[in-house]
């Protein structure tokens, strides 16, 4: 049997960089502050050797998949695996969980990260797994002490990951004598659960030489679906973000419309136009970065379930992260500013009358003295 949990892991770059790096440069890098790792081994790094020399950009600010930005560098046909001893004492103090219920069953542990065609795709393999074992839990270990251990080392990475980094199943795979009506190299049973659910992989081990021959081919059959259901999650995240750009602006105008008093005027007068144009803008990038994105989305999808060619079994996982897709009340937003906008407008209007009629009468006062005189 083989355990196994999914993450989405990334080495990006730091901001304080001062020259750009070949992806040579980067791939080295990587493999070095692995190898500081005491408890790491079997570091083994795959790429697109005809790229080794192309140049990658390193100017501030470098994106963070944590931050719903892409992943970046994206390195063609990157395949990275290394062993990791965690010891349990370590573990559970990593995820601030008592030893007696420490569930991963084990202290070692294989990891793969890819780069796929939607985004990185990692896996947490459960060496010497049990029964027991729950590979969830060591998805979240692992990331727990890469976070910490490649922190202390000096280098121009960071340890970047997305969520839910455990994806929400514990994945298994098992080798059958035969299977009934076989249409598919793996027949999945998912056990369904509050939790996190089970999902079982099986295969006839005739197909096969070896396990690790039939979790490799399984790794290639599923790494599209995750990786796509890690881009959509990536997707939600910058939304979000760009959402609370567009709430923080709205705010700041109705703090504005809050001060009655006189002595704000001037800055209402001043800050408030550019707060409308902040928010007018922000809010048709949003939009339109929406339209691009859903056609984006719709031309993925259908890529990779509509083409009739490949297996999937994970498509119930991608459709519910497209239904639980947030729409933000943009035109809501828009008319609400825009009310407060025309508002501000017939104010700034009042005071130039006002203030031109006072301004008439105290020229006024001023020639009829000075005639008088």
């Amino acid at each position: 049997m083989k355990a196994f949990g999914v993450g989405c892991f990334h080495f990006a770059l730091k901001d304080n960089m001062e020259n750009a790096i070949t992806v040579q440069d980067y791939i080295t890098e990587i493999k070095r502050i692995l190898q500081k790792l005491t408890t790491a081994s079997e570091i083994k790094l795959h790429f697109d050797k005809s790229i080794r020399d192309g140049k990658i950009n390193t100017s501030a600010p470098n994106p963070k998949i944590n931050n719903g930005e892409r992943y970046y560098p994206a390195i063609h046909f990157l395949n990275l695996s290394f062993n990791l001893y965690i010891p349990s004492r370590v573990q559970a103090e990593l995820i601030k969980l008592s030893g007696s219920i420490l569930d991963t069953e084990t202290e070692n542990f294989k990891i793969t990260i890819r780069h796929e065609w939607h985004g990185p795709i990692s896996y947490v393999e459960c060496l010497s797994a049990r029964d027991e074992t729950q590979p969830s839990t060591a998805v979240q270990v692992v990331r727990e002490f890469l976070t910490t251990e490649l922190s202390k080392i000096g280098t121009f990475l960071t340890f970047d990951f997305l969520g839910p980094s455990p994806f929400h199943a514990d994945l298994y795979l098992l080798s059958e004598s035969s299977q009934e009506d076989k249409q598919t190299k793996f027949l999945l049973e998912e056990i369904k659960s509050p939790a996190y659910n089970t999902l079982i992989f099986k295969y006839t081990d005739t197909d096969y030489s070896s396990e690790e021959e039939a979790l490799e081919e399984l790794f290639d059959t599923i790494s599209d679906e995750l990786s796509f259901y890690y881009e959509l999650k990536r997707e939600a995240r910058h939304n979000l973000k760009l959402w609370m750009e567009i709430q923080e602006t709205t705010n700041s105008i109705l703090l504005h419309e809050e001060q009655k008093k006189w002595r704000h005027l001037p800055k209402r007068l001043i800050e408030k136009p550019k707060l409308f144009k902040k928010a007018f803008k922000d809010i048709g990038l949003f939009k339109g970065h929406q339209i691009f994105a859903k056609g984006d989305l719709d031309r993925n999808y259908a890529s990779i379930y509509k083409n009739g060619k490949a297996e999937h079994y994970l498509k119930s996982y991608v459709d519910q992260v497209i239904a639980e897709h947030t729409h933000y009340p943009l035109n809501e937003t828009s008319e609400l500013i825009k009310y407060f906008d025309q508002k501000s407008s017939k104010t700034v209007e009042l005071v130039t009358i006002v203030s031109a009629a006072i301004l008439g009468g105290m020229a006024g006062s001023i020639l009829t003295t000075a005639f008088g005189k």
